[in-house]
């Protein structure tokens, strides 16, 4: 059997993975600005204490009254928000959904018609 020799990753190149990852870079762009494989790349953010960025599916929570005032108080459409907030239709649909009731829903849509908006 022959022995494999795998080449070595120096503190200055973990240093750079972690630098460039803080940066914005994704572990993929990482690997390939770094010359080393996806997987290398991923084992050392893994293993770093440095990495800034927040964990994948953990995202900001989004204020649920800020999304109906906007909806109820300026009138805006699901998608308006949307736009204005950065987040998901789905998501601007189920907290409308969850904080009023569907002729609350309907009043506001008729105002809307009604003021030309």
């Amino acid at each position: 059997m022959t022995k494999r020799s795998y080449n070595k990753t120096t503190p200055e190149q973990r240093e750079e993975v972690v630098r460039l990852y803080n940066s914005g870079m994704s572990c993929r762009e990482v690997a390939e600005a770094t010359g080393m494989s996806l997987g290398a790349a991923q084992y050392w953010l893994r293993k770093s204490n440095e990495v800034n960025r927040r964990p994948r599916g953990v995202r900001p929570r989004l204020d649920r009254d800020e999304v109906v005032r906007l909806y109820r108080d300026e009138l805006l459409t699901y998608p308006e928000i949307v736009e204005k907030l950065g987040c998901g239709y789905s998501t601007v649909s189920m907290i409308l959904r969850e904080a009023l009731t569907l002729e609350q829903r309907k009043t506001i849509r008729k105002i809307r018609a009604l003021s030309g908006k």
